[in-house]
């Protein structure tokens, strides 16, 4: 038996619930940058239907934007990589949801055609196949996506975010993902604009959005 100094039970929900068996290997870095994120970013509801891919890129993007913050000269690249996978992973699974319910209401959606790298697909072929953000931005600004988008029976604030506001976020992410794809060094300037996006400084974060936006989308 291995009797511990502090008994700590990591299969329980404690403290507001960021302490989890899977925090059991984590170093405490990663706990204090989780416990922040919850506590002052989104709180447990929205961090925890976080993908857990998505809660892991996210705590790891922040501790190396923390620990290198005050080094002009650092190249925030993979910071901003960790960040562009975490909405990247959160756009495709809100768009999965989107797009299974709107070809519930109208099947004929599911041939709706799209390219990616000059492979064709269907609409359908999108419930399987994660495409890039660029191509997910086209099919939510397709017309016909957007007219049923707007006869869903849910708030007129979710259908704007959705028709109306979630295209120019994407188009925000893409531009600075573009650079770190292309070899530019990233600046602190340019992570902080991406990181603002993500976790909500000073304005609505758009995962607490994608995610609460999500639960609302139901099949009628």
């Amino acid at each position: 038996n291995v009797n511990m100094k502090n008994e700590i039970n990591y299969f329980e929900n404690r403290e507001e619930g960021y302490f989890y068996y899977s925090d059991m290997m984590k170093p405490q870095i990663y706990i204090d940058i989780k416990r922040d994120l919850i506590h002052y970013n989104f709180g447990s509801y929205i961090f925890n239907n976080l993908h857990l891919n998505s809660q892991e890129s996210l705590v790891s993007a922040e501790i190396e934007f923390k620990e290198n913050m005050n080094n002009p000269l650092y190249d925030f690249t993979g910071v901003v990589i960790k960040y562009s996978k975490v909405f990247e992973l959160e756009l495709y699974l809100f768009a999965k949801k989107l797009f299974n319910i709107l070809a519930f209401k109208d099947f004929s959606l599911n041939n709706i055609e799209y390219e990616v790298q000059g492979r064709k697909y269907k609409l359908n072929d999108y419930q399987t196949n994660k495409p890039n953000i660029g191509t997910t931005r086209k099919l939510l600004t397709n017309e016909t996506i957007q007219e049923l988008t707007n006869e869903l029976e849910t708030s007129y604030k979710n259908k704007l975010f959705i028709i109306k506001e979630l295209g120019n976020i994407i188009k925000q992410v893409q531009t600075i993902r573009n650079e770190s794809a292309h070899g530019e060094s990233i600046s602190i300037s340019d992570c902080k604009k991406i990181r603002k996006i993500l976790l909500g400084i000073g304005k609505d974060s758009t995962l607490s959005q994608l995610i609460k936006t999500k639960d609302f989308l139901i099949i009628e």
